[in-house]
């Protein structure tokens, strides 16, 4: 008697939570792109051509699950931005797409017909124009919602003759040109880096006069990336910048050797980068990225060949913050503006970066 008690109180539990979580099985990225194609409508009806005033929805269908927008509010919808356009929409009986069962009989023989009403006038062209002509209908609107594996949700609108079922009109609306909108991203950058001046050297004897001091280069630069996939999730792309090297070293007080001068050093490069953590928007934004890239340098008739790996955050669709890590394959030396001492640079910069794309 015990366990039937448990039983029970499982089944009143349990079946509760199952159903609530069974009829709120919705896929919150396709119900927002569902309610921004929603948005979509009005803009994309305006160039319905005009003299048609008496319109009838004659077929609404969606392929979607029951859990995101019903038809009847996809109908609403339609109807409303019909009537906005200085349209009559005439509710027609006629096409309802309920199935009823009728049955035709004869001397000899007995039809049973399960469709709907619209599906037998769709069948029965002069059937239609009648009740068309019974009611003074100049268009049929028709519609289908489905779900595309590539592009997401599609709506696919039409209207059409009566008389001789000609298509007047045709829109199809979905999220392929929001995808493919901005595949190519240019940016520009600029960021503060460390790096590390291992010697100073007299530039006459070649003695050290100083060692392991501490430069900060500001590094600028520009790039063009373009999309690798609908998502947005994998970029390729190529950029060209250098950096200004200030190569006075930080916190130089303690020397006699004054400063050192000014050099730009030019770069230029390819990466790839990978987005990740995507943010619960219609469209394909990422929270996070990390990034890969090659590039050359030059310098005082030394060429350079580094690498260098980002890791960053998105924080608006334009803006982002990263921290970046770069290694050349060996150092390089330069002079100073007086041309006495020589440096030798260490291979190796780190540093924040912060990037405007557009």
């Amino acid at each position: 008697m015990k366990r039937i008690w448990v039983l029970l109180f499982s089944m009143i539990v349990i079946f509760p939570l199952l159903s609530q979580n069974m009829g709120s099985n919705r896929n919150p990225r396709v119900e927002s792109q569902l309610n921004y194609l929603a948005s979509k409508i009005p803009q994309s009806m305006m160039d319905i051509p005009m003299g048609y005033k008496r319109v009838a929805i004659f077929e609404m269908r969606s392929d979607l699950p029951g859990t995101y927008l019903s038809i009847e509010d996809w109908r609403n919808k339609f109807t409303e931005k019909l009537m906005e356009l200085g349209m009559q929409v005439i509710a027609v009986p006629e096409f309802d797409d309920k199935i009823t069962l009728k049955i035709l009989s004869s001397d000899s023989s007995l039809y049973v017909d399960n469709r709907s009403a619209i599906s037998r006038l769709k069948s029965n062209p002069k059937g239609l124009q009648y009740v068309c002509e019974q009611y003074q209908v100049q268009a049929l609107f028709s519609c289908h919602i489905f779900l595309d594996s590539v592009n997401g949700p599609r709506v696919s609108m039409r209207l059409l003759n009566p008389s001789n079922r000609a298509i007047i009109w045709l829109k199809n609306l979905d999220l392929s040109q929001d995808l493919i909108l901005k595949p190519v991203v240019v940016s520009l950058s600029g960021g503060l880096l460390s790096q590390r001046v291992d010697q100073i050297k007299d530039a006459s004897t070649g003695k050290v006069l100083a060692a392991n001091r501490s430069i900060a280069p500001v590094l600028l630069n520009f790039g063009i990336a373009q999309y690798l996939d609908p998502d947005r999730s994998n970029l390729f792309g190529l950029n060209v910048g250098g950096r200004v090297v200030d190569k006075t070293p930080v916190n130089y007080a303690d020397t006699s050797l004054g400063r050192m001068g000014m050099s730009i050093m030019p770069h230029l490069g390819m990466m790839y980068q990978v987005n990740f953590k995507r943010k619960p928007r219609i469209m394909p934004y990422y929270w996070g990225f990390a990034q890969f890239g090659v590039n050359y340098m030059y310098h005082r008739e030394q060429g350079l060949v580094g690498f260098h790996q980002k890791i960053g955050v998105q924080i608006t669709d334009n803006i982002a913050v990263d921290f970046r890590f770069e290694q050349f394959l060996n150092g390089y030396s330069s002079l100073s503006a007086n041309q006495n001492y020589t440096l030798q640079f260490d291979n190796v910069t780190f540093g924040f970066n912060v990037a405007l794309s557009f």
